[in-house]
């Protein structure tokens, strides 16, 4: 594929899937004197009720059960992911609980839409930022405190969900067979349009790259330019040469970034419940910091991440690079009925998957440009 043709491909995935944000989802209640979620899920877009996931033993404020699981939708982009579930009678049955991926300041808000109660007169009530919408739940103790972020589980496991294991529900799960027979003539699951084929790795995958860019910001904010590119180049099996080594081996900067990058998170106040989206996890299943995700580990996608947003400043070398290496991924998925959402998923930030046989040529495209940039911090007093 020509450079140009995939940066046409890059601009079509951008422009047709970011386009329904929460003030678009409050502002079409509003705006249709919308009082139900029965009423509310016809008239969303098909886009965003093409793909979700669906949780049957929830932790979340809202009730769920085998046959009337919780559902989140996310969209193709997940940008925006707002959960129901399928009763008006299990708990908090009217309410719709979103999560905003906020490009601009790389955080994630937390929203709830309260419809009335039947036959009440009451207003649909929507939430401040991190609160219930009453007011008296904040979203915060379960999602990471002041810079919260989703819960979700590692790949292949999804405890909870139906393809709760490497997305295993049609021959696997008896309960799941029956809730997709009652589906076409469910009040609420009728509206629900196909799904992705793995919609748990689907949805996971998303919410890892959102994730990278927000932990990006956070090493922005807590850790010098020096530290964050020793572990961008440390994270991606990045080399210095032997003229690069000898430059500065015995510079004070050098021993410094020359740690476990765990220890450099942890040291600087970055929990690993701050940084991961584990907060109920086994501490059995990862290393600390390294939850897996998709393909690749998520300290991988953060270091990308952090190339990403130098690139975005203005290094050209980086910008050349990254391209390079979306359009590689995208190619690599050619001819897969899941192609659609890995180019997705790579549009936000580029993983060059640690599990694949291409991962060493992946990261040597931004690689060299990194570790330039890293023996400059180091050399720069």
């Amino acid at each position: 594929m020509m450079v140009g043709a995939f940066l046409i491909l890059s601009a079509l995935v951008a422009t047709t899937s970011h386009g329904f944000e929460y003030e678009d989802l409050s502002s079409l209640i509003q705006t249709k004197s919308i009082r139900t979620i029965e009423s509310l899920l016809p008239v969303l877009p098909t886009d965003f009720r093409s793909h979700y996931t669906l949780i049957h033993t929830s932790r979340s404020l809202q009730g769920a059960s085998r046959t009337n699981p919780r559902v989140v939708l996310y969209g193709s982009d997940g940008r925006l992911s707002c959960s129901f579930n399928g009763d008006a009678t299990q708990l908090r049955g009217d309410t719709f609980e979103c999560i905003q991926f906020r490009t601009s300041t790389r955080k994630f808000d937390f929203r709830q839409i309260q419809f009335p109660k039947r036959g009440s007169s009451d207003p649909v009530m929507f939430s401040e930022s991190g609160k219930s919408s009453d007011g008296k739940v904040s979203c915060l103790g379960c999602h990471g405190g002041s810079d919260p972020r989703p819960n979700w589980g590692e790949y292949p496991k999804w405890p909870g969900t139906y393809g709760s294991f490497h997305d295993r529900m049609q021959e696997d799960d008896k309960d799941f067979q029956e809730w997709l027979k009652a589906k076409p003539a469910h009040p609420r699951y009728r509206y629900l349009e196909q799904n992705d084929e793995e919609p748990n790795l689907h949805y996971g995958m998303l919410v890892t790259r959102y994730l990278a860019l927000r932990n990006a910001r956070i090493l922005e904010e807590k850790v010098p330019l020096y530290k964050r590119l020793g572990f961008a180049v440390k994270a991606l099996n990045c080399r210095l040469n032997a003229t690069q080594l000898a430059s500065v081996r015995t510079t004070p900067k050098y021993a410094e970034i020359n740690i476990d990058w765990s220890t450099l998170l942890s040291t600087n106040g970055i929990s690993n419940s701050l940084w991961t989206t584990q907060i109920f996890s086994d501490p059995m299943d990862s290393p600390l910091y390294q939850v897996h995700t998709g393909f690749g580990y998520l300290s991988h996608i953060v270091a990308t991440a952090i190339a990403q947003n130098l690139s975005r400043a203005g290094n050209t070398a980086l910008q050349s690079g990254l391209l390079s290496m979306e359009q590689s991924l995208t190619l690599a998925r050619t001819g897969r009925p899941d192609t659609s959402y890995f180019t997705m998923v790579n549009h936000v930030v580029p993983d060059p998957e640690y599990f694949s046989k291409e991962f060493g040529r992946r990261n040597q495209l931004i690689c060299p440009e990194l570790s330039r940039l890293l023996v400059d911090e180091l050399l720069h007093d």
